[in-house]
């Protein structure tokens, strides 16, 4: 009898602590533009340069999720910030030159060049009036 008791509690325990389905808030991710990136103008094979990106968040639902880091061809790179965006109806959006915006934000990647050509760094600035990607190219030679 103790025994079907102690099954029935915790039993109990496992369905009162499950999430109710539709309670969590729905997250999605987007690139977000880099507004400035401090890097070396020359890299040395086999050594690790750290890159400092600066971007804003356009809105408080926007977090911090990582660094997009993607090999193209070659020794081309794409380069973006990779946020999560909470869907709320409490968000708010912070205008591109706003005052009451947060500061910016910085994160920073470590990179390793190995030998071999120079390194494209393609940084993802945003899009366009048309929709379109926009980059800023910096090319950084690499000594071997």
């Amino acid at each position: 009898m103790k025994r079907i008791i102690l099954l029935l509690v915790v039993l109990f325990a496992f369905i009162s602590c499950s999430k109710e389905v539709g309670t969590e808030p729905t997250v999605y991710y987007e690139l977000v533009p880099i507004q400035r990136c401090s890097m070396p103008y020359r890299f040395t094979a086999g050594q690790t340069y750290e890159f400092e990106m600066t971007y804003r968040q356009p809105s408080s639902c926007h977090f911090y999720k990582g660094i997009y880091f993607e090999k193209l061809s070659g020794n081309v790179r794409l380069v973006a910030i990779q946020c999560g965006v909470m869907e709320s109806n409490s968000c708010v959006t912070y205008p591109v030159n706003s005052t009451s915006a947060p500061d910016p934000k910085k994160e920073t990647y470590q990179f390793t060049a190995e030998a071999g050509e120079p390194y494209t760094f393609r940084i993802w600035s945003g899009k366009d009036e048309q929709g379109e990607n926009t980059y800023y190219d910096v090319v950084v030679p690499v000594d071997n």
